[in-house]
Order: C-alpha cells, then structure tokens, then sequence
C-alpha cells in the first residue's frame, strides 16, 4: 500500500444511476485525548 495521503468517499445516487468519486487531501492529523 501506497503514502498517498489521501482520502476517497464513494457515493452511488441508484435513483439517477450515478457514482460520485471524492478524492481529499490529508493536510492535519491531531489526536485529541479525554481527561478522565
């Protein structure tokens, strides 16, 4: 598997017969901890 950094959604309309490809881009990645 690649680094490629980037994230793919895909959405099917079934009504319309449609596929949508969405390709983004990584620009942050933070990780946020709960205080216990």
């Amino acid at each position: 598997m690649g680094n490629d950094q980037h994230y793919y959604e895909v959405t099917y309309n079934g009504d319309k017969k449609q596929l949508y490809l969405d390709v983004y881009d990584k620009q942050e990645n933070k990780c946020f901890e709960e205080e216990k």
